[in-house]
């Protein structure tokens, strides 16, 4: 099919399918809006009711009970004597109850609406009706009414709600005067107290549920006759647009068809002229296009032709932000730089694995062949934890007991030292960065180092560590020892955690030593041997 066919056809499509989507979608925000009014109607209506039911027994309550408090206040005058606590007990109602039956008979009088009245049950069973307005042949006995679809009698669903409440609203299904069939129906119900009565009034709401069927009736019918103006002005716009579109299309389509065989005629190698088209439109900057077109095609070729001799810094620019193969060959670019770098980063991976393999090696065999002599072991550990981590010097300190069977942590190895100079032999735990190193069992890395705490001293004077590293041997929760390491450069990540590595191996030999060795630890607190190098010129400062 010919675009300057398809063209019109597929744009008459999409102006359909789009009208008919805005047309569904007004149609139902039209729909809903109107269900929330009909909605809205019946809840305003239920509340005028139930303001009316309310204010009809509020009403009849307010006279019920004036009449009873005026039958009592009487009474109580009929009965002032010199003895009147007597005879006050002895009261009676009867007047009360005078004055109510009047009272019963002014009510049954009461109308309201079309159908409303009031009657008055009694609160327990059998549930008596007192008075009714409309069947006084229920008046002295109780009537049993059922709810649908339920068990209940209505008289009970009343008497449960005033003893829960004292007051409430009841929705049931109940005869109309004169009628056979069950229609909707209101009651509210008040509790008289005084008699344990039950004072109602109801009225038939089916009249809500009609109107607002009615107008639901009346909103489809609304509906479907927009339905069939739509259609109607849809096809008429759709016939209008469809010509006007074609006859538009065949002038563009024609214009691109001669752009077409100029970039047939490009894709086969040929040399191509000059496309002359006096136009001042998107096609005539098509035309320019070409011609940057055939621009960019020259850099691309040179930008390759760099990157394949290895040269991931050659010059290139993308012709524009969406330009796809200019950004593809950036992106490419950059994946071969970056797979460059990984690879780089593999072999630093690498490397240091092979160095932390060949140290835990080195250790290893200083464990196997020094574990007769705990001192030396020491020292040959202290030694090489400063050697293999590129520092400048360290201690080992052994957990021990003194006399009072404190535990304290003894400086039994240290290197890079050959003289004491302000050397804290024996550190309780938690006392300095040694100490809580053992209390907390975790290595240390610090790079704050307090004043005073540690200097390097060589040939050039003194130095202040960048860093220090205090690494704990322990073994099931049981502390043996620390290492502390300073140096002027600062520890890697892989270093610290090979530190951490090794010194769970030495831990183990540690304990080992200790329990075949048996060594008396407290008595070697008062020691003041240290196995020291003697060739080493540097100074520990503690």
């Amino acid at each position: 099919m010919k675009l300057k066919v398809r063209l019109p056809l597929i744009t008459s499509i999409a102006a359909l399918i789009s009208i008919i989507i805005i047309t569904v979608i007004s149609l139902l925000n039209f729909k809903e809006t109107s269900l929330k009014t009909i909605a809205e109607y019946e809840k305003q209506e239920t509340i005028k009711v139930q303001n009316m039911l309310r204010d009809m027994v509020n009403m009849s309550y307010q006279m019920l009970l004036m009449s009873y408090e005026s039958g009592i206040n009487q009474q109580i005058e009929k009965t002032q004597t010199d003895d009147f606590q007597l005879n006050f007990k002895k009261l009676n109602q009867t007047e009360a109850d005078r004055n109510l039956l009047a009272t019963l008979n002014n009510l049954r009088s009461l109308r309201y609406g079309s159908d409303g009245y009031i009657w008055v049950n009694e609160l327990k069973p059998p549930f008596k009706v007192v008075m009714h307005a409309v069947r006084p042949d229920l008046e002295g006995s109780g009537h049993v009414f059922i709810i649908k679809e339920t068990n209940q009698n209505v008289y009970e669903a009343f008497a449960e709600i005033c003893n829960k409440y004292g007051e409430g609203y009841l929705q049931y299904d109940f005869y109309p005067p004169g009628g056979n069939e069950r229609i909707p129906k209101l009651s509210f119900l008040k509790l008289f107290p005084q008699k344990n009565w039950v004072i109602g009034t109801g009225v038939y709401i089916d009249d809500i549920e009609k109107n607002a069927s009615r107008r639901k009736d009346e909103l489809n019918k609304e509906i479907n006759r927009l339905i069939l103006i739509i259609i109607l002005v849809t096809i008429v716009i759709i016939a209008i647009s469809s010509a006007f579109l074609f006859y538009t299309g065949t002038r563009i389509t024609n214009a691109i068809d001669k752009v077409r065989l100029h970039l047939n005629q490009m894709a086969q190698g040929q040399a191509v002229g000059k496309l002359i088209l006096n136009r001042k439109d998107e096609i005539g900057d098509m035309i320019g296009s070409l011609d940057a077109l055939i621009m960019g095609i020259s850099s691309y070729t040179g930008f390759a032709r760099e990157i394949g001799r290895g040269n991931l810094e050659a010059n290139f620019a993308a012709l524009s932000p969406e330009d796809e193969l200019g950004n593809a060959l950036l992106a490419m670019r950059q994946s071969l730089s970056d797979a460059r770098n990984e690879e780089a980063l593999r072999k630093v991976e690498s490397e240091r694995r092979n160095w932390s393999n060949e140290g835990i090696a080195r250790f290893n065999d200083v464990l196997r062949q020094n574990q007769d002599n705990l001192e030396t072991l020491a020292f040959k550990l202290i030694q090489n934890y400063v050697g293999y981590l590129n520092a400048n010097q360290g201690g080992l300190f052994i957990a021990k007991h003194d006399e009072t069977g404190e535990t304290i942590l003894d400086l039994v190895a240290a290197y890079a030292l050959n003289r004491k100079k302000h050397l804290q032999r024996k550190v309780k735990l938690k006392e300095g960065l040694v100490g809580s190193c053992a209390k907390e069992q975790n290595v240390l890395y610090i790079t704050r180092i307090p004043e005073d705490y540690i200097n390097i001293t060589s040939g050039l004077g003194h130095t202040k560590p960048k860093c220090i590293l205090l690494v704990p041997f322990k073994l099931d929760k049981t502390i043996y020892g620390v290492a502390e390491i300073a140096s002027l450069n600062y520890f890697e990540p892989h270093e610290i955690e090979f530190a951490e590595k090794v010194a769970e191996n030495i831990s183990s030999v540690l304990a080992n030593i200790i329990s075949k060795q048996n060594i008396d630890l407290i008595s070697d607190v008062e020691s003041e041997s240290l196995y020291l190098p003697e060739k080493d010129e540097n100074i520990f400062d503690l």
